[in-house]
This record gives C-alpha cells, structure tokens and sequence, in this order.
C-alpha cells in the first residue's frame, strides 16, 4: 500500500464549498503575471532553458535590490515547486541520519523515508516556544525525554542534516532569527546540513528582520527554500527555488533529478511575480488585517467553552487551532473544508478528563466574503457541540 501524506487543496467531495486547507494569497495571482504568460505562449511549445538562467538572475537582482545583499547566482538552484527541491536535497545527498523539527511539512519526512534515511524528530513545540530550553530527542524512541536541553546539548554531530521550518506549518509562528543563527552555527561546526523552509516568509512583516537569507554567505552548509506557490498564489505552476551556502551544494542538487525540471511559463511567471513589490505590500497589509480579524472572532467563539479550545498566534496566511474533533466534521457537512493536523508529527488528538477528543485544525485566510461565511458556519457548528 502506497503511503499517504495529506496535504491542504484536497477536498473532493460535491458539497464543499469553501476549502480552507488551501493556504494560497487570497489576492489571486497577480494580472502580470497572467498577462506575460497570454502575451508569450509560444513557450508552451519550446523546450525551456534547463538552468533557469533568466529566472535565476531575477531572484539574485531580487535579493540584491529588496535585502542588499548579494548572492552568486551558481548558488540558486529553480525546481518544479519546493517539494521538488525538498527531494532533491535528500536524493542529492543521500542523508543517513536525519533530524525534523516538528510538527512540519510532512515531505521532509517523505522524501527522506524515500532514500532510506533514519529519522529523529525534534519536538519544538507547536508555535517553536520550545525551541531554545526544550524536551530533548530520545534517538531510540519516537518521544521525548524529561530533562530539560538547550540547542547546544544536542548531539548534533549525529546527523547528516536537520529540517526546520519559519514561519511554521501549520501553526504559521515565526522562529527567532538568532536562535537559527544559533543552530546555523552549531550545524556548521558539526558539517550538518541545515535546510530551512521559507515558503511563507514573504507574509511576514519585517522580512528584512527575520528571513535566514540574510545569513546565507554566512554558513556553507546552510540551505533556504522558497517557493511562488503561497505567496504568488501560482500552486498549479509548480515553482520554488533553493539559495545555497555552498556552490559544490547547490551543484549537486542542480544535477540530480531530471532535466527540464522548471517549464517555460513558469520561468516567465516567477519572473514577472518577482517585479510584484507593490503586489507583496498589498498582501501582507491584507492577510494581517484578516488573520487578526478572524483570530479575534475565533477566540469570541471559543471564550465560554473549556481551555482545550484554543487558538494559536501565527504570522502568516494561516491559523492553528484545537477544537473537538466532531467540528471538522460538521464544518465539512456545512461546505466548509479545514486541514485536518492529526498527521503532523507533534499534533496529536488530546482527550480531555471527559473522554472528549480534540484535534488540530488549519484554516487559510482568504477573502473577507469566504471569511465572514466560514466564521459563521464555524460559530453554528460550535452551538451544536
């Protein structure tokens, strides 16, 4: 039997009107962007440049121009997505030992199990609170230990990489940028691996303040992924690049793999969306306005019942949060789609003394319409429970 990984935009049933697990800018794809891809479709019919030499030089005058900081364009590497760079990360470097900081993006686990490696998983809580005084790895077992540890007390010379991601999915909290100078620090002195996953960074405000970008020269075996699907809202185009702290790194993964991995339209699209500043501003001033919204709204809903009803702060265009299990279920009877979590390593259901089951939900931010629709179904399913 093949082993399943859900992911958010699977909802299939007739009756679901509004899919919240889908967590793409509720701006829609930028009208650039259309335009170029309508104005070039020939290159639906050529073979597209297999190093993605246009697109890799807008990302480098990109950082260059929004971050000041320059980067060796040998040292990005584009693929179909970031899924597709998360595998060939681990197939490029056919990792033994690996460390998952968790609950996160379930294709670092994937591709791994798929190359054979052994996984740790390092327990940092569900918004990361746990990441600098936390419950260390046991290596022999799928839990954690009592003793309290800081990073510096992980063994970290035991594994061939670690994966984290910032801002986190799904709970969408962002990790303290000196702490991951911290752990980029640690790995390096222990030639680890470190791959951090920025897929929802440009949500964030203050990006300058917070992206591991900034430290990328800083660290050979650093690695930074990120994609155009979230926040350009291009999930059908398939594109995501990786920056690298070394150039025999970023090398080895541009080998492996196929060629042509990266079309041709969605080398113009990513190319085009990267010209979006305005587009990016509009986005993050919108999706903050709504998640404090809807984060507001949700805490009004949740304030009479018991603790284990709760809603977690996040930073980007998706909210966490930790409901009876049976309101999934109503809401999907209701037409309205949420991402069930009781996959993520770390979110497992809690039973309360009554022998309730609560679960981990996500819900995207989207438009005010489908927020305002999804909010009132979500506040009649609670009145029925």
């Amino acid at each position: 039997m093949i082993e399943r990984f859900n992911h958010g935009g699977e909802a299939s049933r007739e009756n679901i009107k509004y899919d919240f697990s889908v967590n793409l800018n509720p701006l829609g794809m930028p009208e650039s962007v259309k335009a170029i891809l309508a104005e070039n479709q020939e290159c639906f019919e050529s073979y597209p440049d297999s190093s993605c030499l246009k697109l890799r030089q807008a990302i480098k005058e990109s950082f260059n121009s929004d971050h000041n900081i320059n980067i060796n364009i040998e040292r990005i590497v584009c693929g179909n997505g970031a899924s597709d760079l998360i595998y060939r990360i681990c197939g490029a470097f056919d990792f033994k030992r690996a460390l998952i900081a968790v609950p996160s993006f379930s294709e670092y686990e994937r591709a791994l199990k798929q190359n054979g490696c052994h996984i740790d998983y390092w327990y940092i809580g569900k918004t990361g609170e746990n990441i600098d005084d936390r419950i260390a790895v046991d290596y022999k077992k799928k839990y954690t230990l009592n003793s309290q540890s800081q990073i510096n007390d992980i063994n970290f010379s035991d594994y061939d990489a670690v994966f984290l991601c910032s801002p986190m999915n799904p709970s969408g909290a962002l990790l303290d940028r000196e702490i991951l100078f911290r752990l980029a620090a640690v790995c390096e002195k222990n030639n680890v691996m470190l791959i951090i996953d920025e897929c929802f960074i440009e949500f964030v405000e203050n990006i300058n303040k917070n992206s591991m970008i900034l430290y990328i020269n800083d660290f050979s075996r650093l690695m930074v992924i990120r994609a155009f699907t979230k926040i350009f809202a291009m999930a059908g185009m398939r594109l995501g690049y990786a920056v690298f702290g070394s150039g025999v790194s970023a090398e080895a993964v541009s080998c492996f793999g196929p060629p042509w991995a990266v079309s041709g339209p969605a080398q113009l699209a990513g190319a085009a969306a990267l010209k979006e500043k305005e587009y990016v501003r509009k986005t993050v001033s919108y999706v903050k306005e709504q998640r404090l919204y809807i984060m507001k709204e949700l805490r009004k809903i949740f304030e009479e019942k018991s603790a284990h009803w709760k809603v977690f702060e996040s930073c980007v265009n998706f909210i966490l949060f930790r409901a009876p299990v049976k309101l999934g279920r109503l809401m999907e009877e209701a037409g309205v789609f949420l991402r069930d979590c009781s996959d993520y390593e770390g979110l497992c259901d809690e039973i309360t003394e009554q022998g309730d089951i609560f679960r981990y939900f996500r819900m995207a931010v989207k438009s005010y319409k489908e927020n305002e629709v999804m909010l009132d179904t979500l506040k009649r399913c609670v009145s029925w429970l």
